[in-house]
């Protein structure tokens, strides 16, 4: 099954300089490459993407030719920089791009990001690693994207020291490491969820925010459907849960009770 991946480097750093950011993204697309996905990296700041949370800022915004991109791919990759341990301005921004997503819905109610992995690369020459990831995750999860295990890398330096994960040769064990179990754990988490919920008609894969999606038989649901699992049928159509291997169950054996889904979910 061919899968294809983005990476969206948000270094502060305008083509042709070299960029720690760059490498890190291009080191996730290589990893990912060994698992069948094709991809490209996107610097975001030579694309004269603007401020702003909407899908295209006008005036020669860069942000709908990149979006495009994104739409089109099974994987995104956020790579950052950190900077005053946090992530960087570019890649907020960028982030803050990604807000309009959850007002861009097909007929259903889903965000078109549904059913995409997102994987995260962070470079510093300071902490500030496993923060960074923590807010890009959040802001990832908020608008639509899958989350996998350990599916982030990234490498930082020696406190208060000037040196860069571009001045690495070879990379360090412990990164490359990570980053194969990243590209690794996504690849087979967006080929899952690929073969599990193939395209539609419209060329997006029919997710629902609840977990559940619509199988096109025009029937109420039967108690059949819907008993094993969390969640209550209240959708014209026919609501098939999302395969697993086996019935969801709680602790006790007994099948979760189930419950009504929020107004803002149906």
């Amino acid at each position: 099954m061919a899968l294809t991946a983005l990476a969206l480097a948000c270094t502060l750093k305008p083509s042709p300089e070299d960029s720690s950011t760059m490498k890190m993204a291009q080191d996730v697309l290589d990893a990912l490459a060994e698992h069948d996905v094709s991809g490209e990296v996107v610097r975001v700041v030579d694309h004269g993407v603007r401020f702003g949370v909407s899908t295209d800022e006008g005036d020669g915004d860069g942000w709908p030719d990149v979006r495009q991109k994104m739409l089109a791919a099974d994987v995104v990759v956020i790579a950052t920089p950190i900077w005053m341990g946090q992530p960087s301005s570019v890649c907020k921004m960028t982030l803050e791009r990604l807000d309009a997503e959850l007002s861009e819905t097909d007929d259903e109610g889903r965000m078109l990001t549904y059913g995409k992995v997102a994987l995260v690369a962070v470079v510093g020459n300071e902490d500030g690693a496993h923060h960074v990831c923590a807010e890009v995750f959040q802001a990832l999860n908020d608008t639509g994207f899958t989350i996998p295990a350990a599916g982030a890398t990234y490498w930082v330096g020696e406190a208060m020291q000037t040196e860069d994960y571009n001045d690495q040769d070879p990379t360090p064990e412990k990164t490359a490491e990570t980053t194969k179990t990243a590209a690794a754990n996504d690849a087979h988490l967006a080929a899952r969820l690929k073969d599990a919920h193939p395209p539609d008609s419209s060329g997006f894969r029919t997710f629902h925010p609840s977990g559940w999606f619509l199988d096109k038989v025009t029937r109420a649901p039967s108690v059949r459907d819907t008993g094993r699992f969390l969640g209550v049928a209240t959708y014209e159509g026919n609501l098939v849960r999302r395969r697993t291997p086996r019935p969801l169950r709680s602790a006790t054996g007994r099948s979760p009770i189930r419950v009504p889904l929020r107004e803002e979910e149906r």
